[in-house]
């Protein structure tokens, strides 16, 4: 898939630039209904964070047909160059982890909640996250604040 790009951001930080964490929360936060209107699959992110200006999330999908819910990683490139001094543009290129994405400095946080998956891309792209963590002391960890979601 390509790049969004929205002209009217519905979330700013205090400064009134867009603020792109939330934004994203926020699309990723859906539930997909039946043809009789019936709710069939909740998603919403239980976890995210912006490493730079990669977002990075640990979503939640709940079944209503007794499956078991399941955590996948969702990643997101965005593109604050696109920012106007009103603050309501903003660009993002969203992907999940079955894509095995070239971005790979997911935290361990986020890493941590993840239920096992049998996607060989998925599974590669984790390793690499945690290959990448275990190469760097701690203290060095350049994540933004994480937010924490309601369950």
């Amino acid at each position: 898939m390509g790049w969004t790009y929205e002209y009217h951001a519905t979330h700013h930080d205090a400064r009134g630039r867009v603020d792109r964490r939330a934004c994203l929360d926020e699309r990723l936060t859906w539930e997909s209904k039946d043809e009789s209107g019936n709710v069939v699959k909740r998603v919403r992110p239980i976890r995210s964070a912006m490493v730079g200006a990669t977002y990075y999330a640990a979503c939640r999908s709940e079944f209503t047909d007794g499956r078991p819910a399941e955590v996948w990683a969702a990643v997101a490139l965005t593109d604050a160059r696109r920012n106007p001094r009103d603050g309501t543009e903003w660009g993002y290129k969203l992907m999940c982890e079955e894509e095995g994405p070239n971005a790979d400095r997911c935290p361990a946080s986020v890493l941590r909640l993840l239920t096992p998956t049998k996607d060989e891309w998925a599974r590669e792209w984790r390793d690499r996250c945690r290959a990448r963590l275990g190469s760097r002391a701690p203290a060095s960890i350049d994540c933004a604040v994480v937010q924490f979601l309601p369950l």
